[in-house]
């Protein structure tokens, strides 16, 4: 948690900016946290027999984890967040993996367990939080289409962390802080592809003003500059193309897991600007794709898929890996 090098960057400006007040919430939480009187102290209980070892034994497991994570939150909300908003009152804070997920989304945990069935979420501070490093667990095994195991591939990562950051806009109205990794992370399996800036991308367009970003020099192979500079520069194409003002995710449910593209809209500035990503590994390529450009009109999969009163926008890009997608509300 008190990584030097975590920085908040901020959609709106066109750069990528440090957040002072996470920067100085990190350092308070480092340093002065002590000084704070913890909650009483508190004895848990949860026991179970098991019968078997199939995985129906992993409920209680689940149920467990639910009961510390609601009262590992409420405790940080105690000794940590009350006491700071009662001397800063502005301030903004959130923990790592303090989120919402409704249980009828039915969206998999990362090693494939349905644990939001027994725990819906909570939140520390004020806004949400959650990684979408684009990495992926046993939940490689599942079959989230209904009919083949959801592989391990840099699309299938893509749109699961598209997912994640859905889930949780789709489950509360408490605002978000993501946490998105450097493109050099060695677990993610968005690393070698531009399906990293699709996700920023798509991130952006769910509503999200500010992303938490994880760039340590400590690690192997550490953050680079060059990956700091594509953060900011993915950044900075997103606002040229929404624009500054009213802006409108029109997220409303979940990707569609069977599907060989993830398209998210936003509405603003008296327009709606839509970003396009097909599955990069099928058969065609991405110029092959498109079969009009005005209507946007494409063919993947198998599937022809026409916007009709939408245009592909042409444009020098940081990602080779998607379409941008406009259309005025006077057309």
């Amino acid at each position: 948690m008190c990584t030097k090098r975590n920085k908040a960057l901020r959609l709106g400006r066109a750069r990528a900016g440090v957040c002072l007040a996470m920067g100085a919430l990190l350092w308070w939480v480092c340093h002065v946290s002590e000084a704070i009187s913890a909650p009483p102290e508190r004895t848990y209980a949860y026991s179970w027999s098991p019968v078997n070892k199939s995985l129906d034994n992993i409920v209680p497991y689940l149920r467990w984890n639910g009961v510390m994570r609601r009262q590992f939150a409420d405790d940080i909300n105690q000794a940590l967040f009350a006491p700071l908003r009662e001397a800063f009152p502005r301030v903004k804070m959130a923990n790592y993996g303090g989120y919402y997920q409704d249980s009828s989304l039915h969206l998999l945990d990362l090693n494939g367990h349905d644990a939001h069935k027994y725990f819906s979420g909570r939140h520390v501070g004020t806004h949400q939080s959650r990684e979408l490093y684009g990495w992926l667990g046993n939940i490689a095994q599942s079959k989230l289409d209904g009919v083949a195991p959801y592989h391990k591939s840099p699309f299938n990562a893509f749109r699961y962390a598209v997912n994640k950051m859905r889930a949780m806009k789709l489950s509360s109205p408490v605002p978000i802080y993501p946490w998105i990794s450097h493109k050099e992370f060695n677990e993610s399996l968005l690393s070698d592809s531009d399906l990293y800036q699709e996700l920023i991308f798509h991130i952006g367009l769910s509503g999200i003003e500010e992303f938490l970003y994880w760039n340590p020099r400590s690690v192997t192979p550490p953050a680079s500059e060059a990956s700091d500079r594509l953060v900011s520069d993915t950044l900075r194409e997103f606002d040229e193309l929404i624009g500054v003002g009213n802006r409108h995710s029109m997220v409303n449910k979940l990707a569609d897991w069977s599907q060989e593209y993830v398209l998210t809209g936003m509405r603003a500035n008296q327009r709606t600007v839509w970003r396009l990503t097909p599955r990069p590994d099928g058969p065609a390529s991405l110029d092959a794709m498109l079969v009009n450009a005005n209507p946007a009109t494409f063919s993947i999969g198998g599937k022809a898929i026409t916007l009709p009163k939408a245009k592909v926008v042409r444009r020098e890009s940081v990602s080779a890996q998607g379409f941008w997608l406009v259309s005025n509300e006077n057309d």
